[in-house]
């Protein structure tokens, strides 16, 4: 017995069910964003564990399921996003800081499936969680903007123009930026700010 015992702790303890989960979830997260949801099988998120197929079915049975957790987990993280910019005091403060976290976010796995993936390809209810919370996400930063003009922070715009063009804008940072961009998502994400609140306008 305590020979059993001292062999397995050479050879490493399993890594608990949730941490392996967790890496699961990240490729198939990985392989959804780079391959199309359509085109990837769980072959290939098998193969990005390093893993065969029956086992990966101890974690999920389908793309579907695995896609579901991935979304689940990129929402909660947004709508925490959303909840730690309101803490900021002007409207300009709240809109800078959410995207700053945005642009994190959609730049890690879960995120960069939650951008990338075609709705088409997504089973309907899936695709109706992502509508309301694009929905929701677009209502909380057009009422940002709105504390900004009343606040001074922010020049009086439409909300909703303001809201779909950083939106559009952040939303193609995963699609040109890879692990080896010279700056972190964090810095795109200050130089992205800085156009939309400040401008191109020379400062005098």
């Amino acid at each position: 017995m305590a020979r059993t015992t001292a062999v397995r702790r050479a050879r490493g303890r399993p890594k608990r069910f949730e941490d392996r989960r967790d890496e699961v979830l990240r490729a198939a997260a990985r392989v959804f964003s780079d391959r199309g949801f359509r085109h990837a099988t769980l072959e290939d998120v098998a193969g990005e564990l390093g893993i065969t197929r029956p086992a990966l079915y101890h974690y999920a049975h389908s793309k579907d399921a695995l896609l579901a957790e991935c979304g689940a987990i990129a929402r909660q993280q947004l709508i925490e996003a959303v909840g730690k910019a309101r803490a900021a005091t002007t409207g300009a403060d709240r809109l800078a800081s959410f995207f700053r976290q945005y642009a994190q976010i959609i730049c890690d796995e879960f995120g960069r499936c939650f951008v990338l993936t075609d709705r088409s390809e997504i089973a309907e209810d899936e695709r109706e969680a992502n509508r309301r919370a694009q929905r929701a996400l677009a209502t909380a930063v057009s009422e940002m903007v709105a504390t900004g003009m009343e606040d001074g922070s922010i020049e009086a715009r439409d909300p909703a123009d303001v809201s779909r063009a950083m939106f559009a804008a952040f939303n193609g940072i995963p699609k040109w930026r890879d692990s080896s961009h010279a700056r972190s998502p964090l810095a795109v994400a200050d130089a992205f700010v800085d156009l939309f609140l400040v401008g191109l306008t020379p400062r005098s």
